[in-house]
Parts: structure tokens; sequence; C-alpha cells
């Protein structure tokens, strides 16, 4: 069974913006 693609990546800011506010 071929694994499905991997999930596309977060656009730039939403781990950015978490990072950042820690």
């Amino acid at each position: 069974i071929p694994l499905p693609p991997p999930p596309a990546p977060r656009p730039e800011g939403a781990g950015v913006e978490k990072e950042k506010k820690s």
C-alpha cells in the first residue's frame, strides 16, 4: 500500500508567531 503524500507545509507565520509569543 503506497503511503499517502506528506501534509502540506504550514504557511509561514502559524508556527513563527507562536514561537515569538512564547
